[in-house]
């Protein structure tokens, strides 16, 4: 829309025409905007704080996914060790069975 010109972001935005506030997803033609009507675009804050609060919400999501990532992976690395260590245990009990048996 106008966020060039203006600065504001898109979903910042009000249109306002003959007092009315008009949709962005509404032609303007069928509301009955011509050529050279005054139209006059307001910021609307209850808009900017929700996008703030959007952006706040995800970016405490993304933290505690990261937060999730590095857990499973000690998971893993540890997993591995007592798998390791539980091989080690059961390889003399199988050699005592191998030697007993000869």
């Amino acid at each position: 829309m106008l966020l060039g010109p203006t600065g504001l972001h898109h979903e910042d935005q009000k249109l306002m025409y003959k007092n009315k506030e008009r949709s962005s997803k509404t032609f303007l033609d069928v509301v009955g905007v011509k050529d050279l009507s005054k139209m006059v675009l307001v910021e609307d804050p209850s808009s900017q704080e929700r996008r703030y609060v959007e952006m706040r919400k995800n970016a405490m999501m993304e933290k505690a996914a990261k937060a999730i990532s590095q857990i499973s992976l000690e998971v893993d690395r540890l997993a591995g060790q007592v798998h390791r260590v539980k091989i080690m245990k059961t390889r003399p009990v199988i050699m005592y069975i191998l030697l007993i048996n000869f």
